[in-house]
């Protein structure tokens, strides 16, 4: 399914729509199919399912930097929203501290952790100052 396709879905509601993953299928076609099924299951409420496809998704060989940053974030709300709070904080802490996409979201979502850790200050400089980006993400 090309990437056009699988967006023009997204865009019109049609998550259910999103064909699954062949479970010999290995790679970032499978770890986005993996992953926009986890972010549906977020979204539905079950978010046992939603974790483990995100892991899933995060497992697999190759990803694309850009791909391996967009299944971290949405395993990071997934856990976040199943009250996973400090599992969640170590992948927002993994975006926060590299470039690219999703930095400011997660930041957001870091500020708020250290809010509900009755951290307010720290929070509101972590906001502002993320330190050096690290490599170690893509």
């Amino acid at each position: 399914m090309p990437y056009e396709h699988i967006a023009a879905l997204l865009i019109s509601g049609g998550w259910g729509q999103l064909p699954d993953a062949p479970p010999d299928a290995r790679g970032p076609i499978s770890a986005l199919l993996l992953g926009m099924q986890g972010a549906r299951e977020r979204r539905s409420g079950n978010l046992a399912t939603s974790i483990t496809l995100l892991d899933e998704a995060l497992a697999q060989p190759d990803l694309p930097g850009s791909l391996h940053r967009f299944l971290l974030l949405h395993r990071a709300h997934a856990l976040r929203v199943a009250g996973r709070y400090s599992a969640a904080a170590d992948d927002y802490k993994l975006l926060w501290q590299a470039p690219g996409d999703f930095r400011n979201d997660a930041g957001y979502w870091l500020a708020d952790y250290g809010s509900l850790q009755g951290q307010f200050d720290q929070a509101l400089t972590d906001r502002h100052d993320p330190g050096p980006p690290r490599s170690g993400l893509r």
